[in-house]
């Protein structure tokens, strides 16, 4: 029995319970290509299967599944697309947002 006691709390010391919005920074800090990629994928699939329930009646998988294979596509290429205005245009102050954000919107953006 007291085996088991001294292993229930060396087990409830060690399980440290983050949020999940700490737990996907992390995973972004640590995983940010392979987070961006499923993330991608994620939010295509349900952006598209979304639409479909609310504008279709039945649901074309065809067209979910190739809009999860955009996602997944644009997952990677933001994220080194991103890294390159970083690195082109660094820093944090107003101005080298606005080119950020300029150069975003006529290169990158539809």
């Amino acid at each position: 029995k007291q085996w088991y006691q001294r292993r229930v709390r060396a087990l409830k010391t060690s399980i440290q319970w983050k949020s999940p919005i700490k737990m996907f920074q992390k995973l972004l800090d640590r995983r940010p290509l392979l987070t961006n990629t499923i993330m991608g994928g994620l939010f295509m699939f349900a952006g598209d299967l979304t639409q479909q329930l609310y504008f279709n009646e039945a649901i074309k998988w065809k067209e979910v599944a190739a809009f999860k294979s955009i996602g997944i596509i644009f997952g990677p290429v933001g994220v080194l697309w991103y890294r390159y205005l970083d690195i082109w245009f660094p820093g944090i102050a107003a101005l080298q947002i606005l080119k950020k954000l300029i150069i975003d919107e006529l290169e990158w953006g539809p």
